[in-house]
Formats: C-alpha cells, structure tokens, sequence
C-alpha cells in the first residue's frame, strides 16, 4: 500500500522522486489509516490516469484497481480465517426474553452501524441501534420504579 501512495505522490508532483517518510514511532495501524487516506483522496486520479490503469486486473502488475482487489481478497481471507466475537448486548430480548442479543455480523445499516439480533434460533428478532436504545432506556425506566 506503502509503494502505491509513494508512487501516486511522486507522480502527482506532491513529493519528491528520494522521499523517504520516516515511520519511526508512528504504529503500523496509524500508517496504514494514513495511507488508506491518501489512496482513497487520489482514487478518481488512480483509476483514469495512472500510468498503469490501463493495463490488465492481473496479479503483479502495476494497475491500482488490480492491487486494490488483491488487498480487498486478502482482508476477506483474514477475516474469515479469525472468527469475529459476538459483541454481546446486556439487556434481554423483547421478544423471547432471553439473554441472546448481538451485534449483527453481517447486517448493517447506513453508517455501517450493525444491527441487533437475538441469536435464539426460535425468536430471531432484528432490532436497528436506535431501536435497541429506545428499548434500553423504557427497561432501565423501569427498573428504576421498581427499586
């Protein structure tokens, strides 16, 4: 990722051909958003008027849609080698009542806020963030009165 946006800022006029940034104590997570930030900043250039982006979406060439997909597969391929964890909710289920709420894996809304669903395979109900907000503060409210 690292040679591409080196490649677009020479390119660009916006550093010099011996650039060399110095990464040192800047986390590989902070240089890989910083990077990501630059290409997705350049990626109407990128796909128009690189040099490359004519060339075939092959493997090993130097087309930046190409390398972009070959990153897209790798991500997938990582995040389907390592499980995701349920991030669990606290308060029961409105419908069955039981102790299954999650945040949603594969549903997501606009703002990629994911939505939550029971994980009890007869009850499966689908509530949005702010529906499960709405729903917290009524049963906090009522726990209040009751204590």
């Amino acid at each position: 990722m690292e040679e591409l946006e080196t490649d677009v800022l020479v390119r660009r006029g916006i550093w010099q051909d011996d650039a060399d940034p110095n990464h040192a104590g800047i986390t590989e997570g902070r240089r890989i958003t910083d990077c990501t930030r630059v290409l997705s900043g350049h990626l109407d250039w990128m796909m128009q008027y690189h040099p490359a982006a004519g060339e075939p979406h092959e493997r090993g060439n130097g087309n930046p849609a190409a390398q972009i997909r070959g990153w897209h597969g790798a991500a997938q391929r990582f995040v389907k080698a390592h499980p995701q964890h349920d991030v669990r909710k606290l308060a029961p289920c409105p419908g069955c009542h039981g102790p299954y709420l999650a945040e949603s894996r594969d549903l997501r809304l606009v703002g990629d806020r994911p939505y939550i669903e029971c994980r009890d395979p007869d009850c499966q109900r689908i509530l949005t963030d702010a529906e499960y907000k709405v729903y917290v503060k009524a049963l906090a409210a009522v726990v209040t009165q009751v204590a």
